[in-house]
C-alpha cells in the first residue's frame, strides 16, 4: 500500500503561496520547483484547492493566493479539499468464502473509524498559520 502525498503536497504549495505571496511569478512551474514533481500536478492540486475555495486561481495567470487569512484555513479543510475524506481505505476485496475474510471489512471499519475520527478531530485544531509559523527564512 502506497501512501498518496497529496495532502502533504497541498500544505507546501499552500505555505509557499503565502510566504512568497510578494513575489511576480507564483506559476505551476515555480511551485513544481519547490515541492519537487511536476507541474501538472501541481495544476490538479491548485485545481482542488480553488474548488474548495482555498485559492484564487486563474488560468494562465501566474499569481495565487489564498482567499483567507492562514489562521482560518484549518488543515482539516486542505485535507478534505484534495482526498476523499478518508484517513483509511479498507480492502474492499477479502473473499467472502472465507470465516476470517468475511469478518475483516467490519473489524477494520471499527478500527479505522475511531483512528480517522482522532486524525480529523486534530487536524481541525491545526491551521496552516501553524505551519508557517515553523518555516525558517
Amino acid at each position: 500500500m502506497q501512501a498518496s502525498t497529496r495532502f502533504a503536497d497541498a500544505i507546501h504549495i499552500m505555505t509557499y503561496i503565502y510566504v512568497r505571496q510578494n513575489l511576480p511569478d507564483l506559476s505551476s512551474k515555480t511551485l513544481a520547483f519547490s515541492v519537487n514533481t511536476s507541474s501538472v500536478t501541481i495544476r490538479q492540486i491548485t485545481s482542488q484547492l480553488s474548488k474548495a475555495g482555498l485559492l484564487n486561481t486563474r488560468k494562465g495567470s501566474k499569481k495565487v493566493s489564498l482567499t483567507k487569512d492562514p489562521k482560518e484555513i484549518s488543515l482539516y479543510e486542505i485535507f478534505l479539499a484534495i482526498s476523499t475524506g478518508q484517513v483509511f481505505k479498507r480492502d474492499e476485496n477479502t473473499s467472502i468464502t472465507c470465516q476470517i475474510g468475511q469478518q475483516m471489512p467490519n473489524i477494520i471499519d471499527h478500527v479505522f473509524n475511531d483512528i480517522e475520527d482522532t486524525v480529523k478531530a486534530k487536524l481541525k485544531t491545526m491551521t496552516l498559520d501553524d505551519v508557517i509559523k515553523q518555516v525558517q527564512l
